[in-house]
């Protein structure tokens, strides 16, 4: 069922609609709860909310189109809600593989959230700029400057780890790294921030070894088995008309394009306790 019938569906109330939009996002939305959380058995709360506020809140969408975006930003905001993502890693560890999807999931951990979240919505989930900025509640222009940004500073990580743990083709960039502990303000300044910006050889290597392309080919993360069919019988006593207060509670604020208020959005307060990232 494409989107606009997934909205109209939703709109009249049919509980196949719900099922329908499980069936379409449910696996793509666990594997981006996974980047958001860390108490992993949270996901299974978050996205039993979030069917529950597509059920009752779809009326207030204004562009049928956006259904991607605006059930990613309710998942999003529920995951938030619970708890902020950590602050952006200042080191790198050293991993035990050699392999490029773990390399860049390390290196999107140094940077700050709303770059990691719009590049892992670009990268991973194929949404379009246009999509991102409802999501994070900004123009279209803004997402798309937050977005090229990290796609630069996560190359240069991951070109960067390579070359001073993994097989580099810079021996300059070698040498610059060779007492190298993983910290990454010594790769986005200094000697080897200017050496990035200026190497041929290193532009050449940061096209052939992406950190983008790492990024896409890690390994998504999945529901165990029987998930579906616990998570849908919640769901339909979830949407009784007697716990509509309290998913109203659970919603938050939209605005006027239909979408839920990010909350991290500078200024709100209430905010649970953000944990910190292993150094």
């Amino acid at each position: 069922m494409k989107a606009r019938g997934l909205v109209t569906a939703l709109l009249v109330g049919d509980y196949q609609g719900l099922i329908g939009l499980f069936d379409t996002y449910g696996d793509d939305l666990y594997d981006y709860c996974w980047t958001l959380l860390s108490v992993k058995e949270a996901i299974g709360v978050v996205l039993r909310d979030t069917l529950v506020i597509a059920y009752h809140r779809i009326g207030e969408l204004s562009d049928p189109d956006l259904l991607t975006a605006w059930v990613y930003a309710v998942a999003r905001n529920q995951c938030l809600c619970r708890e902020l993502p950590a602050e952006p890693i200042r080191r790198l560890p050293r991993l035990p593989t050699d392999e490029p999807g773990p390399i860049a999931r390390a290196a999107a951990g140094a940077l700050p959230f709303r770059e990691r979240d719009a590049l892992e919505l670009w990268v991973r989930h194929r949404l379009e700029d246009r999509e991102i900025a409802a999501i994070h509640g900004v123009r279209v222009r803004r997402a798309r400057a937050v977005r090229a940004r990290a796609a630069v500073r996560l190359e240069r990580l991951f070109w960067a780890y390579r070359s001073a743990w993994g097989h580099g083709a810079c021996d300059r960039l070698r040498a610059l790294l060779a007492d190298w502990d993983g910290t990454v303000s010594a790769v986005e300044a200094g000697p080897v921030a200017r050496h990035l910006r200026r190497c041929p050889a290193c532009a050449r290597g940061v096209g052939e070894e992406s950190g983008v392309h790492g990024l896409w080919s890690a390994e998504p993360e999945r529901a165990p088995g029987g998930y579906r069919a616990i998570l849908l019988t919640e769901v339909r006593d979830w949407t009784r008309a007697a716990r509509q207060e309290e998913i109203a509670r659970r919603a938050g604020r939209f605005d006027r394009a239909g979408f839920p208020v990010p909350l991290d959005r500078r200024g709100w307060r209430g905010r649970p306790r953000r944990r910190r990232a292993a150094q």
